[in-house]
């Protein structure tokens, strides 16, 4: 992967490849759980700079999804495991609990259905990155609903 500016400055700072970090991850998440998947990414350059100007910042470590690392587990009961296990692990919060309280989706598009998965967002070297937990099942709807977002939230900054 090619990186440069924001992104490299990133990267100094966690001291760590996102790939490295998924595989710490992983070894966490295979304590307590038998069926786990990890995918990770680093966000690109251009739309990072599009949120740090959505959000009204300069700063990059302001912005906690530079690196996202996505969990999946086969059942509810194996998500709130591997939270325990990671929270355990990493100094951070939970940012958002949509299992136990979904998100309805307010898109005309995708009315009446509900994004599920856990965000917690954990630091290492006092720079943030998230992760994402969910069942297998919750994330094939959920990328369904995040393709709709993306779709109306990339109109939404090209008017801007």
């Amino acid at each position: 992967m090619r990186s440069s500016g924001l992104i490299l400055t990133y990267i100094k700072r966690i001291g760590c490849s996102v790939e490295s970090l998924a595989e710490t991850i992983q070894k966490l998440v295979v304590v307590c759980v038998n069926n786990s998947e990890i995918i990770y990414r680093v966000k690109d350059e251009e739309t990072l700079r599009k949120k740090m100007y959505h959000k009204n910042t300069t700063d990059l470590f302001m912005i906690d999804d530079i690196y996202a690392i996505r969990i999946l587990v086969d059942s509810v009961e194996e998500a709130y495991l591997v939270l325990k296990k990671i929270s355990s692990a990493y100094v951070g919060y939970l940012d958002h609990d949509y299992i136990k309280t979904p998100k309805e989706c307010i898109s005309l598009l995708n009315k009446g259905k509900f994004f599920r998965q856990i965000q917690f967002i954990g630091y290492k070297n006092n720079v943030p990155f998230e992760i994402q937990i969910t069942t297998h099942e919750f994330d094939s709807i959920n990328k369904s609903l995040h393709e709709g977002y993306k779709k109306i939230y990339s109109t939404f900054l090209k008017n801007l």
